[in-house]
């Protein structure tokens, strides 16, 4: 009786633990690329860099060596359009959500925010320091990581996300939208 009990407390206690994470898989149906997702709050975030091969515009490190660890990175003209269908480019306001909430454990020097270094998980997000795209050269590699956003101001720029374990910057910015960035996708 008492193994049954403890197995019941154990098997509620997995329960719990396993619904207060909300971590989830999704398949892209366009080349069946496997990607985690996980709920921060009423969002559900793809916690691996979108790895879908557009026709044109959108590139990976060494060609495609590291495709499958830092995904690709891509103009923004081409990012807009990237995310499988109900899924979305985070607009700028989606991205100071998640910033926000990783300003407050990261800035503020807790133990627990991103494990033994930057390139950990923070929020379970998976960050990859990839840096970006400028012509023909890869910049800032292993020092910081950067997002597009849906949000587009002016004709020429477009707002993206960066986190920097160099300079230690979490914000968004605008950039020229030919450079090369990462997507993150966020369901609809």
């Amino acid at each position: 009786m008492t193994k049954i009990i403890i197995t019941l407390i154990l098997t509620c206690c997995f329960i719990n633990y396993t619904f207060a994470q909300k971590r989830y898989i999704f398949i892209d149906e366009r080349d069946n690329n496997v990607y985690k997702t996980i709920q921060i709050g009423e969002q559900i975030w793809m916690v691996e860099n979108l790895r879908y091969a557009t026709e044109s515009c959108s590139w990976c490190y060494n060609n495609d060596t590291t495709c499958f660890s830092y995904g690709r990175l891509y103009t923004w003209d081409e990012a807009i359009n990237s995310c499988p269908d109900s899924w979305h480019l985070p607009t700028k306001n989606e991205w100071e959500q998640v910033i926000k909430y990783y300003k407050k454990i990261y800035l503020t020097g807790k133990k627990n925010s991103i494990g033994e270094g930057f390139n950990k998980q923070i929020l379970k997000f998976n960050l990859k320091l990839g840096g970006y795209k400028e012509g023909n050269s890869f910049i800032r590699k292993h020092k910081d990581a950067y997002f597009w956003s849906a949000t587009d101001p002016y004709p020429v720029y477009a707002y993206f996300a960066i986190f920097s374990e160099e300079d230690k910057i979490v914000s968004t910015y605008i950039l020229f939208r030919e450079f090369g960035m990462y997507v993150r996708c966020i369901k609809d």
